[in-house]
């Protein structure tokens, strides 16, 4: 259950209407919206809590993620609480970028030459998204080909949800929702107290070797475990 397309919802620097879902998740849909003077924005509503449920941390993650504003990273701007049918949804205000999750463009063979010189501009967005965050104190938590946008228009990668994300000098509570096959072996072993810049350059790394030679990523994924590919990769 989601919020129905129409749906207007008040942040504190405007209205905007629901016009068409264009991603959901488990948790999530992400909606196209329209402000009254015709902006276009994106707007992220969270699945409905009920009465006496608290926000779940991840929601409150993003709801508290707040960066200064970088190219390659789409953060929230703003987050409102909507009541619904008895419910509270948590709405996210976001830039709107209409472009595909960088899993959707992974291939099993090698770039070639001239694909993979258009990875390597890939690479250099990530990277300066990762590094835009450690630089703020922030870890992202959950780095995947699934929370990066390709802009392949551009060859840019941009960095996207927060549900992860902690402070780096900050508390974190919770539990660790990243994909396991990115995940860092201290994390893996202590969980979310373990992550750290480290643990987001580990994963940015894997990411990293899926992107630009797959080939050696295939042989990684029919390992058994991070230690196996830890040895394999020595």
């Amino acid at each position: 259950m989601t919020l129905p397309i129409d749906t207007t919802i008040d942040f504190d620097s405007g209205s905007w209407t629901l016009v068409k879902a264009f991603d959901a998740g488990g948790s999530c849909t992400v909606f196209r919206a329209i402000s009254i003077d015709g902006e276009e924005a994106a707007i992220k509503v969270h699945r409905p809590i009920r009465k006496g449920h608290k926000i779940p941390v991840r929601v409150r993650n993003e709801m508290n993620f707040s960066i200064e504003r970088h190219p390659y990273i789409i953060a929230p701007k703003e987050s409102t609480i909507e009541e619904f049918k008895g419910t509270r949804v948590v709405c996210l205000l976001l830039e709107f970028a209409d472009h595909r999750e960088l899993s959707e463009y992974i291939t099993p063979e090698n770039p070639t030459k001239k694909g993979l010189k258009k990875r390597l501009n890939v690479v250099k967005s990530m990277a300066s998204a990762v590094e835009h965050l450690h630089n703020n104190d922030w870890i992202h938590g959950d780095i995947s080909d699934r929370n990066f946008l390709l802009d392949k228009d551009k060859n840019e990668a941009l960095l996207i949800d927060f549900e992860s994300s902690v402070p780096i000098s900050g508390n974190k509570e919770g539990m660790v929702w990243a994909r396991r096959e990115f995940l860092a072996p201290e994390v893996d072993l202590n969980g979310i107290a373990a992550l750290s810049k480290k643990s987001d350059v580990w994963s940015l790394g894997l990411l990293l070797v899926q992107w630009l030679k797959p080939s050696i990523w295939q042989e990684l994924k029919k390992k058994q475990g991070w230690q196996e590919i830890f040895n394999y990769r020595k």
